[in-house]
């Protein structure tokens, strides 16, 4: 897979997607990476926007399922579903299971349900089971938010035997954006929880309960967005465990999260009563 993930350096043409589409015809691959790189982030949408289906496929295709993931990650919901459902479902499957776990579910949730089937049955069968059970959660509750992504340990965990667990898995973590690490029972029910930089400074022989924070602040899957905003209004919580009737950890809902989900509602809420909304 080519690599396009470098530091970005400003391009000086106004039309990037015309020397991309110029490109992507002659199937000079390495010069389509080095080419999008180069293109300002804020630029990336307009220029995928402005090729055709074909091209777009293409594009993703010579980025490979890594790469074309994040690009995903920073489009705007429509546009991502819309790039996804017109990829062929082996590879629509393989960047999605690289995406984060509520932007996974958001797409799926957002195409026909007969392309999100297809996709679905050629992911693996952890991330197609999990992807399934959100997409039973609405929009606007913390389920429907929430990163499945977490790290959660045992109470009697050493803080060694974490270190060596973050180490192992360590390409698998670097995306899960995780700032606390989290303690459960052996039933998976959270106990508490203890900012990483805390546990990485600890002495090696010490437990989880040791260090850990007691009965941490939590919220139910299903609590819904206004008053997820108003905690994040309350207090500079950068995320929240999201937990189920039994108080089994299930995720965690970011403030990003909340505070994007609040202002879409209220761009919708707003066309609603322009009557410029097509949706009901």
């Amino acid at each position: 897979m080519l690599n396009i993930m470098d530091t970005e350096i400003e391009h000086p043409d106004a039309t990037p997607w015309l020397e991309l589409k110029a490109l992507l015809e002659t199937s000079s691959e390495q010069a389509v990476c080095d080419l999008f790189k180069s293109i300002p982030s804020g630029e990336v949408a307009r220029t995928i926007d402005r090729l055709d289906i074909d091209k777009q496929n293409q594009l993703l295709h010579i980025l490979g399922a890594e790469a074309a993931s994040a690009v995903i990650e920073d489009l705007s919901l429509a546009q991502a579903t819309e790039l996804v459902e017109h990829l062929p479902p082996s590879e629509a499957a393989d960047i999605v299971e690289e995406l984060h776990s509520d932007m996974r579910a958001d797409i799926l949730g957002e195409m026909e349900r007969q392309s999100a089937e297809s996709i679905r049955g050629e992911m693996g069968p952890e991330d197609a089971a999990a992807a399934r059970e959100l997409l039973f959660y609405e929009d606007d509750v913390a389920g429907g938010l929430m990163r499945t992504e977490q790290l959660s340990y045992r109470a009697f965990d050493t803080v060694q035997h974490v270190v060596d667990d973050l180490r192992e898995h360590a390409a698998t973590y670097s995306d899960f954006d995780v700032q606390y690490a989290y303690v459960v029972d052996r039933m998976d029910r959270l106990t508490g929880v203890l900012r990483m930089r805390d546990l990485l400074l600890a002495d090696r022989s010490h437990t989880m309960a040791q260090l850990m924070i007691p009965n941490p602040v939590s919220v139910h899957h299903q609590l819904p967005l206004v008053e997820l905003r108003h905690l994040f209004d309350e207090k500079e919580y950068i995320g929240l465990p999201v937990v189920d009737d039994q108080q089994r950890l299930l995720g965690v809902v970011m403030r990003d999260a909340v505070y994007d989900a609040t202002t879409e509602a209220a761009e919708e809420d707003f066309l609603k009563a322009s009557g410029l909304s097509g949706r009901e």
